[in-house]
């Protein structure tokens, strides 16, 4: 006989929301801001090896094979984050 484990549980109730028609969240989009979403969205693509799906100055997509996408939106006089900030200075971490 084989036993049921959690993963094939979890899987026939997610085929069964499926089949009523409930829709469920698997990959939800990372939205990061940025002043060109077209130029960051090629720099992540071909780092990640994804497909661009659109691409403007003020939104742009990109998109594994398994669906998870990111998402890059154009901000007017964007500020990128100062890390850390000027109060704490850069320290290097030696693992040796």
């Amino acid at each position: 006989m084989i036993q049921a484990t959690p993963a094939l549980r979890t899987r026939a109730v997610l085929n069964a929301v499926y089949r009523a028609g409930m829709a469920i969240a698997r990959f939800p989009s990372v939205v990061i801001d940025c002043p060109d979403a077209a130029a960051l969205a090629q720099f992540y693509a071909g780092l990640l090896d994804w497909a661009i799906e659109e691409s403007s100055p003020d939104w742009a997509r990109v998109r594994a094979d398994y669906g998870q996408c990111l998402d890059f939106q154009g901000v007017q006089g964007y500020t990128p984050p100062q890390w850390p900030g000027q109060e704490v200075p850069s320290r290097c971490i030696s693992t040796s």
